[in-house]
């Protein structure tokens, strides 16, 4: 029976300190480099201007970008819109739509509902081309793509004898 409630006290305790020390009355938990609390725009601020970049140099759209077997584009694509908007609106450019589709009508018919969506959303279409094409991005060549997949093998495998003690 004492070892009964000695148990009990202990995990009382236990239970008390967690809830004094572990909750903040719902506080967000705080990033340990900058101590800021983590939050949906804090946790992307690193990500959004990479995309954005990212965005601006490729400015495509595919087929995962409308309802299938439709010219209506689905939210994916209203949103990728949305967001090279802004890149458009100051830079202009040609947005290049990337399909395997060999129905011309179809592809025809997409590009005009980009183009009608950026229209409506107040885009100068003077600025702005949409065109059927591969992506925009350099890319990358076949060479830097092996040297990449080369590295990587190459530097998972000296982890891998680093953690089982092989490498030293």
């Amino acid at each position: 029976m004492c070892m009964t409630k000695t148990t009990l006290k202990t995990l009382a305790a236990i239970a008390i300190s967690c809830v004094l020390t572990g909750c903040k009355n719902g506080e967000l938990p705080e990033d340990r480099l900058t101590v800021e609390p983590y939050d949906h725009e804090a946790m992307h601020r690193y990500y959004k201007p990479m995309y954005e970049a990212a965005l601006a140099h490729d400015m495509s759209l595919a087929d995962c970008h409308f309802f299938p077997h439709t010219t209506k584009l689905n939210r994916l694509g209203i949103r990728r819109l949305e967001r090279m908007g802004p890149i458009l609106e100051q830079y202009g450019g040609t947005v290049r739509y990337e399909t395997y589709s060999k129905d011309e009508d179809a592809v025809r018919n997409r590009l005009t509902s980009v183009e009608r969506y950026l229209a409506d959303a107040g885009m100068d279409m003077k600025s702005v081309t949409v065109i059927a094409g591969l992506s925009g991005g350099r890319g990358m060549t076949n060479s830097d793509a092996i040297r990449a997949e080369d590295n990587f093998y190459e530097s998972t495998l000296e982890e891998i004898e680093m953690s089982s003690g092989q490498g030293q």
